[in-house]
């Protein structure tokens, strides 16, 4: 007896064909035998079905078998939907005729590559797809095995990179600047316009490595060290050399790139750019002229110059610095010129020159340097900010004049200013003790006598005030603090506050004369003859047309009760008639129970 077992599917790979069986075989060999056959084809449709590429088998012109993904890539709900169709039902038109001659092709047992084409959908969708097809025997007849793979993604990638390398090629092309791209083994594949517009060259001369003939020969062998060096070590690439122009000319040109590398690391190759700096260099050329002639003018000069970085560190002293101190560049620079400052200045000097600095405002000071002989001459030095378009500093620049004989003619002119001012003073103590002879206007002679010595030390001390100043005028405020001073302890209850104002010689004496008069009347009558009395003394100027007018009011509070005097003595004369005649305005005497109160106005007569 005999039987036969017929696949209604594939075969399972390496599985035998059944053969006959003899009535001396026992069924249970040959049931075992397609218990296997039928295990194998399980296995090989489970295999089949978790592919994520898309299986079918084309046998007579009509699918015969499909897994899921093949129905995913055809657009079917089921691999069902499939079986009994043609394959032309769902390829593209234009592409039937290619496939039906692969086809026969593989039915003749030629073995072809694997191919691209598209598909049609049901819902119209195109898709294309990787094909690779062989012939197998299906049920004992030919058929054509086929993998598919959605190559729609891959299609999209490219058609992106395809997108991106135009855009690229396009902004290369516009740039202003020449550039170029090289793969991992160095040959050029892209230049931008811009470098066979400059060089001349053509695609044929300058792809690979012929963009070196445009590089100037004595360059030429520099420039390929340096890049094939920098090439093997993928490492970022900057060179300078002269490139031949179009009309022939060469022109220094400066060549940068950067490495490329994947998103897994791959080396790709560079992207570069090649800049014209002939213009840039010229440039420099002049400005190092420029600065060789400066230097050599400032070496010249009689002054010292030195120049700063905006921290305050030292970066340049002319020749006339090393000259004078003998200190070397090496000693001078940044700060060791410092060494050479006088002792009793060299804190001052480091303080104005940092606040000078953080104030951002000129430096000027004057000081002491030891020269190379051990000798200390006085300097006057002063530097300024030099300021960059957006007005940060950039660096300072200062000089250096010697005025140490102007110094000393200062010293001997304020040694004469102050003998001459002993020798005034020796003339008033003469002029007192002749008034003190002949005052006689007083109650007594003695009270005569010490009354116009006041007012003579009083004048005396506006005197002190004038010579401190060399007599071109006084600040208001140091009038009225040496008037308050001749009443000692009283003079403490004094209160000034008032607006910085320089009056003229003439108006500092007027004043100090009245305020002594006031401050006596204050100490014998009103607020300085009791402990808690109190004076204040204010000042303002008031704009007018012409000049402004200084209005200064004296005020007491604290004292015994005001009342106006029955008649007015010397003082009250003074003050409403004389200081009034003296400063060309009014003086108003106001006598308030809880205080005299004298307003002063008058055009303010400016110092020098």
């Amino acid at each position: 007896m005999a039987v036969a077992v017929r696949w209604r599917g594939a075969r399972p790979a390496g599985a035998a064909p059944i053969r006959g069986v003899s009535g001396r075989q026992s069924w249970s060999c040959l049931l075992t035998e397609a218990a296997g056959l039928h295990e194998s084809e399980a296995r090989f449709r489970a295999l089949a079905e978790l592919s994520p590429d898309g299986l079918v088998i084309n046998r007579g012109g009509q699918f015969v078998y499909a897994n899921a993904a093949a129905a995913r890539i055809y657009g079917v709900a089921s691999p069902a939907d499939l079986i009994g169709r043609s394959p032309h039902d769902f390829n593209a038109p234009e592409h039937v005729a290619r496939v039906e001659d692969r086809i026969v092709r593989l039915l003749a047992g030629e073995k072809l590559d694997p191919s691209e084409l598209e598909i049609v959908r049901p819902d119209g969708a195109r898709i294309a797809v990787e094909v690779n097809a062989g012939l197998i025997t299906w049920d004992g007849e030919p058929a054509i095995e086929v993998l598919l793979r959605d190559a729609s993604e891959r299609k999209n990638v490219e058609s992106a990179l395809r997108e991106s390398e135009s855009r690229f090629r396009n902004m290369a092309d516009h740039a202003p600047v020449m550039m170029w791209v090289t793969e991992p083994d160095g040959r050029c594949t892209y230049l931008n316009r811009a470098w066979y517009e400059f060089t001349g060259q053509t695609e044929a001369d300058a792809l690979g490595f012929g963009w070196l003939e445009a590089t100037h020969p004595d360059d030429k062998q520099e420039v390929e060290r340096a890049f094939v060096t920098a090439n093997a070590n993928r490492a970022s690439f900057r060179v300078e050399y002269r490139l031949r122009r179009n009309d022939g000319t060469w022109r220094w040109a400066i060549d940068a790139a950067a490495p490329r590398f994947s998103d897994t690391g791959e080396y790709l190759g560079y992207v570069g750019s090649v800049i014209d700096i002939q213009d840039r260099r010229e440039a420099e050329e002049i400005v190092r002229d420029s600065e060789v002639q400066m230097r050599t003018l400032l070496d010249a000069m009689p002054a010292i110059v030195w120049l700063a970085a905006p921290d305050g560190q030292l970066t340049y002293f002319n020749q006339r610095w090393y000259e004078l101190t003998g200190q070397t560049v090496r000693q001078a620079l940044p700060n060791g010129w410092t060494a050479v400052l006088h002792p009793e200045e060299a804190e001052f000097i480091a303080d104005e020159w940092r606040t000078a600095r953080a104030e951002q405002r000129v430096y000027e000071v004057e000081s002491r340097y030891r020269l190379k002989n051990g000798e200390y001459r006085w300097y006057l030095i002063r530097a300024e900010p030099i300021r960059d378009e957006s007005g940060e500093i950039v660096r300072w620049l200062g000089a250096g004049i010697d005025i140490h004989d102007r110094k000393l003619a200062a010293e001997h002119q304020s040694l004469l200013i102050n003998e001459l001012n002993h020798r005034v003073k020796n003339t008033l103590a003469t002029v007192q003790s002749m008034a003190a002879q002949s005052a006689r206007s007083a109650g007594s002679p003695k009270d005569a006598q010490e009354t116009f010595m006041a007012r003579l030390m009083a004048l005396s001390a506006a005197h002190n005030v004038l010579t401190n100043e060399r007599w071109t005028g006084a600040e208001l405020l140091e009038v009225v603090e040496r008037a308050a001073e001749a009443f000692g302890e009283a003079g403490e209850r004094f209160n000034a506050s008032g607006p910085a104002v320089r009056v003229a010689p003439k108006s500092a004496l007027a004043l100090s004369m009245a305020l002594h008069e006031l401050g006596t009347n204050a100490s014998k009558y009103g607020a300085l003859s009791t402990p808690e009395g109190q004076v204040s003394v204010t000042w303002e100027l008031i704009p007018t047309e012409g000049r402004p007018l200084l209005r200064l009011v004296w005020r007491e509070a604290g004292g015994p009760t005001v009342s106006p005097p029955k008649r007015k003595g010397f003082g009250s004369r003074l003050l409403e008639r004389g200081l009034a005649s003296e400063l060309g305005g009014r003086v108003s005497l106001d006598f308030q129970p809880q205080g005299l109160v004298c307003v002063i106005e008058a055009p303010l007569e400016e110092a020098d």
